[in-house]
């Protein structure tokens, strides 16, 4: 089909492309990058985000919907979308100041200490983003 760019993503595509984009606005300081970042973080919580439970869920809104709704946490192999966007939450503070930024990485902060507190070894890349956090 033209014009059509493929199907809609899932949380772990975009914390990941967020994690690139922070790590390239690190690297150049090419404030574009940092945008992006933006726009990709302001999608995320439009698509992905919940604000009752706090987190992220696997699929967005405009995925087909499933029985089950589920939140990944746990770090594999493979970093959850969960562990990432605590990072990419964690940065985007740091880099920008945005109280409205500070306020979600506090909720992702206690969502994903919830999730990890009785298996912590299960959860590497949340607790370097905890330990960036504190």
């Amino acid at each position: 089909m033209i014009g059509r760019r493929g199907e809609k993503g899932f949380a772990d595509e975009y914390a990941n492309v967020i994690f690139a984009l922070i790590s390239l606005y690190e690297v150049t300081f090419r404030a574009e990058y940092l945008e992006k970042a933006q726009r990709f973080l302001n999608k995320m919580l439009t698509e992905f985000y919940d604000s009752e439970e706090g987190g992220f869920f696997l699929y967005g809104r405009e995925n087909e919907k499933l029985i089950f709704q589920p939140k990944e946490t746990y770090d594999g192999a493979i970093p959850s979308s969960n562990s990432v966007m605590a990072y990419n939450l964690v940065r985007l503070h740091e880099l920008t100041g945005k109280e409205k930024i500070g306020e979600l990485t506090e909720k992702q902060m206690r969502f994903m200490a919830g999730e990890a507190k009785y298996y912590p070894a299960g959860y590497s890349m949340f607790l370097v983003a905890l330990l960036r956090y504190l």
